[in-house]
């Protein structure tokens, strides 16, 4: 149910779902990004960032369609079209979520996360090791740069026979995070 008596502002309410989110209080977060959209219904962050509650609980439908309100209020809003390539993904719309992370990459073409995610795609979905090494080197070389990007990388690097280049991520992985088993197991596989 929705905070019906809610005096505080669109800004105040959009900040504190924002907190709830980043808490892990998802289903709080929703009850106040519903409020602050009926505070302000033409923001195109606030159906956005509901899309994503909704993705946290598996509600995929219900993202879709706010990611969808989202889409129709600013048809260039980059994130939002990689939020519902996720969403597709979820629901096995594959092809759909690839022609939408490239939507999102020509609208931001500098967001190294939506590399990232489409060579997931390409990686789990098409198992098209290239494509996805290309489009991991492209989110490290926009500086999108973390543990789970750089075992990918050295995933791809190994399955395309490249087991020199592939240690060399999994170490650099392993830099980031110390406790990444995947990234361990991996170099000591190619090690081997």
């Amino acid at each position: 149910t929705l905070i019906a008596c809610d005096s505080r502002s669109y800004d105040e309410l959009y900040s504190s779902a924002l907190l709830e989110y980043q808490n892990g209080n998802y289903s709080e977060a929703v009850i106040i990004y519903k409020t602050a959209i009926e505070a302000n219904p033409n923001e195109r962050k606030s159906y956005n960032d509901l899309a994503a509650c909704y993705l946290k609980l598996d509600s995929i439908y219900e993202g879709l369609r706010s990611i969808n309100k989202s889409i129709d209020l600013d048809s260039n809003y980059s994130k939002a079209y990689n939020l519902k390539a996720i969403l597709y993904e979820k629901v096995n719309r594959f092809d759909d979520a690839l022609i939408l992370y490239n939507k999102a990459i020509k609208l931001s073409p500098d967001l190294g996360s939506f590399y990232f995610n489409r060579g997931r795609l390409f990686f789990d979905h098409y198992k098209d090791y290239q494509l996805a090494l290309d489009d991991f080197t492209s989110a490290i070389n926009k500086n999108y740069e973390n543990t789970e990007v750089y075992n990918f990388r050295g995933v791809c690097k190994s399955r395309l026979d490249r087991e020199d280049q592939a240690i060399q991520d999994y170490t650099k992985s392993i830099q980031f995070d110390s406790a990444n088993a995947y990234a361990f197991r991996n170099r000591s596989t190619s090690l081997e």
